[in-house]
């Protein structure tokens, strides 16, 4: 309804005025909530592993063993790989907390790099476990981490044609500083890029029974490693902030990477036997039990169209029945790929494939290893380059 109000005064124009434009509007009106945009939760237990690339010093005159390396020159390290685990704390000012164990183990000796020498050190495993303190911004959590650091270093004595004659093993213990970035990639995985510095306490190897003089290894090394971890628990990676209305939704996993493993655990012993004749070429009559460790991952990156880059690294451990290889698996066909104490990385297979379609018929390709997910023709052609000449 039009209304016209017409006063003498000024005050008197106002208050009337007001009253029936009041009257005329709704009794109340909508009001509508801020937007905000949803937040990646943090928080929750991982596990994970990494592959990397290590070097630095154990001091001098320890003779480092040359580790295969793949791109990089060898180094007392060389290609690097492992495991690790932990458990991430997002407050509600995104700040993560968390603490992190992991264990980084070297690869097999370069021989052709390996020098005639008395004595070699090298690094058998590290470990750590530390604190991490990060910013979350959403899908993207860098960070700073410190911690212990532990390990074992081996010193190798020999001959004078270079053969092994006896090794000593000695534990360190240290402390470790680092920071890195991690991200969510997909479904409950994240990746991450860390770099590491590791200082292990010196340790003196005694070699008078060598007649070699005393030998003090002090481990300072230099790791940089990229990772992929696995968030555990059905939570959803997507939370609402405490002000927003907004319902959470998942990061969807990606067809253009994959990733899987396996691994192969063989355990073999026997009793005490007769062995009238036992030499170096028997089994030992006193019972024996030994094992071999396999571990394998296949890593897969579309890198374009028909474009595709794969890595399988492996990790292998252990010993056959009197420390056979193989025999042809008589004694243990996973065997030949051991012959260490703790596990050594290997880069199995490193290669880049190119699919060219020559069209026609479409046909569904399923997820595996080695192997991308989606389409490709039926008539096609492929070509692959192995980047292990790259290597060292």
């Amino acid at each position: 309804m039009k209304r016209i109000c017409m006063f003498g005064s000024s005050m008197a124009v106002l208050a009337p005025c007001s009253l029936a434009i009041a009257a005329d509007l709704p009794t109340s009106l909508p009001i509508k909530a801020p937007v905000r945009a949803a937040i990646y939760d943090w928080t929750g237990f991982y596990i994970g592993g990494h592959a990397g690339y290590g070097g630095g010093s154990f001091g001098s005159g320890t003779n480092p063993i040359p580790d295969q390396a793949v791109f990089f020159p060898h180094s007392l390290t060389g290609l690097i790989g492992g495991f690790q685990a932990g458990y991430n704390l997002q407050l509600p000012n995104r700040v993560v907390l968390g603490v992190e164990a992991d264990v980084s183990l070297a690869s097999p000796i370069d021989r052709p790099k390996l020098d005639l020498a008395p004595l070699n050190t090298t690094l058998e495993y590290a470990a750590t476990a530390r604190g991490r303190i990060g910013y979350a911004f959403g899908t993207i959590l860098p960070y700073v981490t410190r911690g212990l650091a532990w390990g074992q270093t081996r010193v190798n004595i020999n001959a004078d044609d270079g053969s092994l004659l006896s090794s000593r093993l000695l534990p360190h213990v240290g402390w470790t500083a680092g920071l890195g970035m991690e991200m969510a990639v997909g479904g409950n995985w994240t990746a991450k890029i860390e770099y590491d510095y590791i200082d292990l306490a010196r340790r003196t190897y005694g070699l008078g029974d060598a007649m070699l003089p005393d030998l003090n290894v002090d481990p300072r090394i230099h790791v940089i490693k990229v990772g992929l971890n696995y968030k555990l628990g059905d939570a959803a990676l997507w939370a609402p902030s405490a002000t927003s209305p907004m319902s959470g939704m998942q990061i969807p996993e990606s067809p253009d990477w994959n990733i899987h493993g396996q691994t192969t655990v063989i355990e073999q012993g026997y009793p005490r036997i007769h062995s009238p004749y036992e030499g170096a070429n028997s089994l030992p009559g006193g019972g024996q039990g030994r094992e071999t460790l396999t571990a394998d991952a296949f890593l897969g990156w579309r890198l374009w169209d028909g474009g595709e880059l794969y890595f399988n690294p492996e990790l292998a451990q252990g010993f056959g029945l009197n420390t056979t290889l193989g025999l042809a698996g008589f004694s243990n066909g996973e065997a030949q790929k051991g012959g260490t104490d703790f596990p050594k990385l290997r880069p199995q297979r490193y290669f880049i494939r190119q699919t060219f379609g020559l069209g026609g018929e479409q046909e569904e390709v399923a997820d595996g290893p080695l192997q991308l997910p989606g389409r490709r023709a039926k008539s096609r052609c492929s070509a692959a380059i192995s980047l292990s000449g790259l290597g060292s």
